[in-house]
């Protein structure tokens, strides 16, 4: 009898586990907007699954023995309602609200310490700013730091690919570029603990002092706004600063429009070759586009250095297409833009065809993969406290874009693809 009842319980045991299994998948799969396919891909590969969740509350207590950045943050709800009804009404795309009149006091619990900024929503596109999770641009009080940053955007890890642009920066590291701050935290969001969010550093003056570089002008360039305002320069209020700098740099570049001067009397082309050969390697150029990409205008050199942003999908190659593909100019290069300007100077296209065979030499993207080894493990691990199914949605989809570290195969397709279109053997 007791034999039995102890098999009983079991057997029931053993399926209520199921079903309760089910029921968070199903439920993970509604508050994540996932669609049927994608619980198919999570069934299949539960076991995996269900490791992933394991290792990564482990990871405090084994392997690497430390403990995971908490992002406590504190913003009044009366004024997080005011800067959040601005947006409700809003599409992706649409005109922006005046952040300046949306910005809203926040305190950071750090250590003891609290840390007083402020605070806006940021992002064109929706999955900024529509439900619960908004992204921030926080920006704190002089002499206050978190985590060595005084500026940094707060936000979702899925808009930023997950891994993918703590991957990329990484690389312009490796690549001896200018690069961003980007780490994985755990947020606690007015007493709420939230899933892991990530932030990335802004284009400050300190992020140049870090890297030993001069303060200087850091600027968008929208060189197909012919007739109109071509620089829009980050932190407007220092520009007194660098009077003399922004008159030789706009002179410079029209010069360079106009077809006056070669692109290496104003623009670091071995660096800027760089960052378009790295975009080859991502399959993707969002980072590079006018849009998004900065530019730091290097006191010293008098050169125009890249500081590349927002590279956060990686796609095959053929998807676009190279830089010097047809299909890439007939999508992107409508314009008169800066990259279709590069793309016809003589200095830097031989700049660039040296790069390309640099950055697209296996062994050169082996020895990234080797260097951030350990931090990527530690990424991917704490990642999964809150993303244990993202290594194996759209996997097999060709369309997709692709997460770094469970797709690095594709980066490697890149590099024959790149290699292949730019005829180097």
């Amino acid at each position: 009898m007791s034999r039995k009842k102890k098999y009983f319980n079991f057997e029931s045991s053993f399926i209520i586990l199921i079903f309760l299994f089910l029921f968070l998948i199903l439920f993970s799969l509604k508050i994540t907007n996932r669609n049927l396919n994608e619980f198919i891909e999570i069934f299949k590969y539960s076991p995996k699954i269900i490791k992933n969740f394991y290792l990564s509350n482990k990871i405090e207590k084994k392997k690497f023995n430390i403990q995971i950045s908490v992002l406590d943050i504190e913003i009044l709800k009366k004024d997080l309602n005011k800067t959040i009804n601005s947006y409700k009404k809003l599409k992706s795309y649409d005109f922006q609200p005046d952040n300046q009149k949306n910005l809203v006091t926040v305190k950071i619990l750090d250590n003891n310490q609290i840390i007083k900024g402020k605070a806006k929503i940021k992002g064109h596109a929706m999955d900024h700013w529509h439900y619960e999770n908004y992204s921030l641009r926080i920006k704190l009080n002089k002499n206050f730091e978190y985590e060595n940053m005084q500026e940094f955007n707060f936000q979702k890890p899925e808009t930023r690919g997950f891994l993918n642009e703590w991957y990329f920066h990484k690389f312009l590291e490796f690549n001896n570029l200018i690069h961003l701050n980007i780490m994985l935290v755990e947020p606690i969001f007015n007493n709420k603990r939230k899933k892991i969010f990530l932030i990335e550093e802004t284009f400050y003056p300190e992020i140049l002092f870090k890297l030993n570089k001069k303060e200087g002008l850091i600027f968008k360039l929208f060189t197909e706004n012919l007739n109109n305002e071509i620089f829009d320069y980050e932190n407007k209020k220092e520009l007194s600063k660098f009077i003399k700098e922004k008159i030789y740099l706009e002179k410079q570049i029209n010069s360079f429009i106009k077809n006056e001067i070669l692109a290496n009397k104003i623009f670091d082309i071995e660096k800027i070759a760089k960052i378009f050969a790295i975009s080859e390697v991502w399959g993707y150029k969002h980072g590079i586009h006018s849009s998004q990409i900065r530019f730091y205008f290097n006191p010293i050199t008098k050169l125009v250095e890249p500081i590349g942003y927002d590279m956060s999908l990686i796609y095959n190659l053929d998807t676009f297409g190279p830089l010097n593909s047809v299909k890439y100019k007939a999508k992107f290069l409508k314009t008169k833009n800066y990259v279709s300007l590069l793309l016809k100077d003589e200095t830097f296209l031989k700049e660039l065809n040296k790069q390309i065979k640099i950055m697209c030499d296996k062994e050169h993207l082996i020895k990234f993969f080797e260097k951030i080894k350990y931090e990527a493990e530690l990424n991917k691990l704490i990642l999964y406290k809150s993303f244990w199914y993202k290594e194996f949605i759209n996997k097999n989809n060709f369309e997709s874009s692709k997460y770094l570290p469970f797709d690095k195969d594709v980066l490697f397709e890149n590099q024959k693809i790149a290699l292949k279109s730019y005829g180097i053997n």
